[in-house]
């Protein structure tokens, strides 16, 4: 880097006289570009209008599209900065409700202070813009194209939390009365053995704009635990007034748990028996329940399902 700079040193201050014509000409127009750009200029400019409603979100050139054209006074420096800036003007389209145009001289202030401090409006055109169209909207429910592949011995332990479950859509009326939800793009995910926290991006139809634009999934996972046990049917209670005896006396639970729950049914003790209420006289089948279900447990099988009851007299 040194090297280089001492080479453009030396090539201006040899004693040649091109280098020497080279050098003036240089700095000569460096000085009438920093002239030019310190003198004012008349300009228009255009602004483009960008219409949002009134949660600042963007709506599209179907609604609304117009620019302002400005005449503005200002420095070189100000025009150019105009041009690397590139500014443009938020206008909240329903923010008028009683009225179908804005005058756009009404925001001056704003619009002074987007284009810089530097730059004076000299006038806004037009003067009057006509609102043509309205916000049409609606809120429909999100549906969730998800496939889930769990590794073995994996499961969801709830229902899926979906944020937001609904959604904001803006469109023309007549695309807005065909759509009654907004799907999610398609996913697919493998070998899941651990909780599901992903962002889904929405299959946004053509000519329509949805807010958000992504919801969140997320997922309980949890490993299953199978177990199975043998159980008694409990006898009926001693001020029944009939002996009843069952065949078989004893059946098989099987049942199955998240590894997570399982410290809270691990003292549980299960019993088997009959619902009295639902026996009625003449049965000979009587349909055997687990009389204590924690909510933990799911998958309940009980083998046999029915026993047979005999009266003993």
């Amino acid at each position: 880097m040194n090297k280089t700079f001492i080479h453009i040193i030396n090539f201006f201050v040899k004693n040649n006289k091109l280098h020497s014509f080279l050098f003036f000409l240089f700095i000569s127009t460096i000085l009438w570009l920093l002239s030019q750009f310190s003198e004012n200029y008349i300009y228009t400019y255009q602004l483009p209008v960008i219409y949002t409603d009134n949660k600042a979100l963007v709506l599209p050139d179907f609604y609304q599209k117009d620019t302002l054209k400005i005449k503005i006074s200002t420095t070189g420096y100000g025009l150019l900065a105009l041009k690397l800036k590139k500014p443009e003007f938020k206008y909240v389209l329903n923010k008028m409700k009683n009225k179908n145009f804005w005058q756009p001289e009404d925001d001056r202030s704003q619009i002074r202070s987007l284009l810089g401090n530097e730059v004076k409006i000299l006038e806004i055109y037009p003067k009057k813009i006509k609102l043509l169209k309205g916000i049409n909207s609606k809120t429909v429910p999100v549906k969730v194209l998800i496939k889930i592949n769990f590794s073995p011995s994996f499961r969801g332990r709830k229902t899926p939390d979906i944020q937001p479950d609904k959604v904001n859509i803006y469109g023309s009326p007549e695309l807005l009365k065909n759509i009654d939800t907004i799907k999610t793009k398609k996913y697919t995910l493998d070998n899941i053995h651990s909780d599901i926290n992903k962002s889904l991006d929405l299959d946004i139809p053509e000519n329509l704009i949805v807010n958000p634009k992504q919801i969140h999934f997320h997922l309980d996972v949890g490993q299953v635990i199978s177990e199975q046990k043998t159980l008694h049917i409990s006898p009926l209670p001693k001020n029944f007034n009939k002996e009843i005896l069952f065949f078989p006396t004893e059946v098989r639970l099987k049942y199955r748990f998240f590894r997570a729950d399982y410290p809270k049914i691990k003292n549980v003790i299960f019993k088997a028996g009959i619902n009295l209420n639902r026996m009625k006289s003449g049965d000979s089948l009587i349909k055997i329940e687990l009389l204590n279900s924690p909510k933990e447990i799911f998958d309940i099988q009980l083998i046999p399902e029915y026993a047979k009851i005999l009266i003993k007299k």
